[in-house]
């Protein structure tokens, strides 16, 4: 029926190319100048039923096998061309182990199962075909000023990098969190045949 073909825009598709895959700061920490703190990222597109037409990702952040984050980006093409992607964290994190989670097994979870703030929301714009930048608040940390600590990220196809950008408690980073993407991207979701990803048309020239 319609709903089951519901494809995604490309502006979307696009972003969900470049915010995709499995990332480590593995070469920047063996360097060993500026962080000894190893973090992964995992992140997938994912198809949730409940929470369609919305397109979703499901993100797994870890620091030193520590699970931080596990949570459901819900990504939106806003009015003025920029892309906003809305965290909502699992109710219950106890019973995922990292890299243990199977996104099949959120197919069917609802809002029900999740928690998150509509009115904290990172924003993304492309910098170039295949270059993204955006300020992702830390929602659940907010400052006497009601503003909350952000980091400033930039993707592209294989590279990421973070930074803390504001917030005072925190320093400021001297230089970016590096991080690298291990391995293929992740499959797209509700992406029509004719799709061809930045990525794709960078490497095909």
């Amino acid at each position: 029926g319609p709903v089951a073909s519901q494809d995604l825009p490309d502006e979307i598709l696009d972003f969900l190319t470049l915010f995709n895959g499995d990332w480590d700061n593995k070469a920047q920490v063996e360097k060993g100048l500026t962080y000894n703190e190893f973090f992964h990222i995992k992140m997938i597109p994912v198809d949730i039923v409940a929470l369609r037409p919305a397109a979703t990702v499901f993100m797994e952040g870890s620091t030193i096998g520590i699970v931080r984050v596990l949570a459901v980006g819900v990504v939106s093409l806003e009015s003025d061309g920029t892309i906003s992607v809305t965290r909502y964290n699992f109710t219950d994190i106890t019973k995922y182990t990292p890299g243990q989670f199977n996104p099949k097994d959120i197919a069917n979870i609802t809002y029900a199962d999740l928690h998150g703030d509509k009115t904290c929301a990172a924003a993304f714009e492309f910098a170039g075909s295949d270059t993204l930048v955006g300020e992702w608040p830390e929602c659940s940390r907010t400052y006497n000023d009601g503003k909350h600590l952000t980091y400033s990220d930039m993707f592209s196809c294989d590279h990421f990098t973070i930074s803390v950008t504001l917030g005072v408690n925190e320093t400021p980073t001297r230089v970016p969190v590096y991080f690298i993407r291990n391995g293929p991207r992740y499959p797209l979701v509700r992406a029509p045949a004719t799709y061809v990803s930045p990525c794709d048309k960078k490497e095909s020239g």
